[in-house]
């Protein structure tokens, strides 16, 4: 190794002024080469090393964080829902007549006034024989109208004598639930006469019931003890996954790093044994308060059944009523249908010629004024469709026959739409009629309205209980495809220039929801109050300012008063 050359400093001392008459020689220090480059050495490691403990930081954790912003935020219930329409009418054939023209299929657009049906006006003629039928019918129907008034007169007779015999027996009825009210109430008094001697059994019945009380508050709460003692396990258990695999290390989950892991990996198996064995001790004693809760249900059960015969009397008794009561209401239904078809034939005989002739009449007047020119009209005119809409069924075809009322084709409105979507009970509250929404359907968006909610739930295929609503399509158009899916998104909550955090930096625990904020290099607990939330922001109601620099999601091991540093994101 070759040697550094070190260049040797001359110090020459402060000479005063010169006296006159005197002078001193000038003197200089010199040092051998060898020790000069010893103390030059040693002097350079002094002053690292005292730089180094001047400049040298302690090691703190890092930790992600983000500011508190202002914004907007809105809540979305996110389903989905077939496709349906509004409005939908069915048309029905005016005339008997051949098809002649038919242009449309299932699924075909139609546009108001469009010619959907066009008739065959050759066939029409066979509507004037039929209007020739329907007169000499009705000529004939007078006579049949003088059998049937004699047929009248023996179905009164018949109905009079029915309802005279029903009328017996439901008197009979009325007395004997007149009866059976009077021994009930007897046999009430009689149990209240022997509950007074069940005294001491009600008082123990009560205090039971208070010690179930009890046991469900303290139940509860055991719980809720369970649950974070299980919340402490799960913490300590990441600390000491990460400190057994240190090659991938999460910085979410990373503990804080000790000069001696050995020594933290042992505290955390041994924090972690305690809080399983205080864990199952909790579960042990909501296991004894169940048994004792079910022991006591036993026992009100049993002094319960004490009551006696006195209450068996009772309930054979109010059974007995309540047939009773049944036999005379359905006894009092029969004889009211009977009194009706008597009064009815009765009506029957004494106007049914006046009636039948002016039927007959009428019949005539219709089929006289219904002439050949019109049911030529009526064919010329064709069908038309009255609105715009989709063709969903079509019960013809060109060149077949149909007959007067004859179904022969349906369109439902493509502007007139709505889809159905189903809501759970835990999304309930959030929804309500007049909410906007969001449709998607075959790549194209839509705007709607939550125009109708049932109040009838519904089991779905899963087993589910579900409630119904409708959404109305604000904004259809000629690209709407009815039965099919669309997704819903509807906008349940909605909060405008509000504080915003990021849904992963809120935490919770029995003390409510809270979030870790970083002032001055040090981790800051802070509880807030927290409202509008959607799937990435949540609004901040209290608890923070705007600008407030917050740690997006805590590490296990992290603590409110901890020195940490602060990595913006």
């Amino acid at each position: 190794m070759e040697e550094k050359q070190v260049e040797v400093i001359e110090i020459e001392p402060t000479v005063p002024e010169k006296k006159p008459g005197k002078e001193k020689k000038k003197r200089r220090l010199t040092l051998p080469k060898k020790k000069t480059l010893i103390l030059g050495a040693v002097g350079l490691l002094v002053l690292y090393v005292v730089v180094s403990n001047l400049t040298r930081k302690p090691m703190l954790p890092t930790v992600a964080v983000t500011s508190v912003t202002r914004g907007n935020v809105e809540q979305t219930l996110d389903t989905s829902g077939l496709v349906s329409s509004l409005s939908e009418k069915t048309y029905f054939s005016p005339v008997s007549a051949n098809i002649a023209k038919l242009p449309l299929e299932v699924g075909d657009n139609v546009s108001a006034g469009d010619l959907i049906v066009g008739y065959d006006l050759d066939s029409i003629q066979e509507q004037v024989q039929k209007a020739n039928l329907e007169l000499t019918a009705a000529r004939s129907g007078y006579n049949d109208s003088l059998n049937k008034s004699n047929e009248k007169a023996n179905e009164y007779s018949q109905a009079k004598h029915d309802a005279e015999k029903l009328y017996a027996e439901a008197n009979d009825l009325r007395d004997r639930v007149s009866k059976l009210k009077d021994q009930l109430a007897q046999a009430q008094k009689e149990q209240a006469e022997q509950e007074g001697s069940n005294a001491a059994n009600q008082q123990k019945i009560a205090e039971l019931q208070k010690e179930a009380g009890d046991l469900d508050g303290q139940i509860a709460q055991l719980e809720l003890q369970i649950s974070e003692k299980q919340r402490e396990i799960d913490q300590n258990q990441a600390a000491l996954d990460a400190l057994l695999n240190p090659s991938s290390p999460d910085p979410s989950t990373s503990p804080v790093p000790t000069e001696d892991p050995s020594t933290e990996i042992e505290r955390l198996k041994q924090e972690i044994n305690r809080l399983q064995g205080e864990l199952t001790e909790l579960n042990t004693t909501m296991d004894s308060h169940k048994q004792r809760k079910q022991e006591i249900a036993d026992q009100i059960k049993q002094l319960q059944g004490a009551s006696g015969d006195a209450a068996a009397k009772v309930v054979q008794l109010q059974a007995d009523l309540e047939k009773a009561t049944t036999e005379l209401s359905q006894k009092e239904s029969e004889l009211a249908k009977r009194e009706g078809v008597r009064d009815s034939a009765q009506a029957a005989i004494l106007s049914n010629e006046m009636k039948t002739q002016l039927q007959a009449n009428t019949n005539l007047s219709e089929l006289a004024a219904m002439s050949t020119q019109e049911l030529l009209q009526l064919a010329r005119a064709g069908i038309k469709a009255e609105f715009s809409g989709i063709v969903t069924k079509v019960n013809t075809k060109e060149g077949a026959a149909t007959s007067e009322g004859m179904e022969l084709i349906t369109i439902a409105s493509n502007r007139e739409v709505m889809t159905e979507i189903s809501i759970t009970k835990y999304d309930l509250e959030k929804i309500a009629v007049g909410q906007k929404a969001q449709i998607t359907l075959a790549g194209s968006q839509y705007t709607g309205t939550v125009e109708k909610i049932s109040k009838v739930a519904e089991v779905n295929a899963q087993g589910t209980p579900v409630i119904h609503a409708q959404v109305r399509f604000d904004n259809p158009d000629d690209n709407i495809f009815l039965g099919v899916e669309a997704k819903v998104s509807v906008n349940t909550a909605k909060a405008d220039n509000v504080l915003l955090v990021p849904v992963e930096a809120i935490n919770t625990d029995r003390e409510g929801s809270f979030v870790y904020a970083v002032e001055n290099g040090l981790l800051i607990r802070k509880s807030v109050e927290i409202g509008v939330t959607s799937d990435d922001e949540a609004e901040i109601r209290s608890g923070l300012s705007e600008g407030d620099l917050i740690v997006l999601s805590a590490a296990a091991g992290l603590q409110e008063g901890m020195q940490v540093t602060p990595v913006q994101q």
